[in-house]
């Protein structure tokens, strides 16, 4: 008996006024399982002076699951979000692509 795909839904985008926003300002750990990826976001705060020597900590702020399928998709948003930051001259892809893109 021949498999019948499914039609996709079609989906529509509805805002939540009541949902906050997070600022992080660093990615801390994560992992894959073949099935799910986590995120943490980090905020840093530091120490107040003492010395020569700066000191702070870094507290997560969200903790974030996708399945594979959703981990794609913030793969490829932040591929087109880096190419027109590229694109804009605010960022500059270092000379291998192993390395962390530098910031103008």
């Amino acid at each position: 008996m021949a498999e019948t795909k499914r039609a996709r839904a079609k989906l529509r985008y509805q805002d939540r006024n009541d949902l906050f926003e997070t600022f992080a300002d660093s990615l801390g750990p994560w992992s894959y399982d073949g099935n799910t990826l986590r995120l943490e976001f980090l905020v840093t705060r530091l120490d107040s002076p003492k010395g020569d020597e700066r000191t702070g900590r870094q507290f997560p702020v969200c903790r974030l699951a996708l399945t594979a399928k959703g981990a794609l998709e913030l793969l490829n948003q932040c591929r087109q979000l880096t190419d027109a930051l590229e694109k804009a001259g605010a960022i500059k892809k270092a000379p291998s692509e192993r390395q962390p893109i530098k910031v103008n």
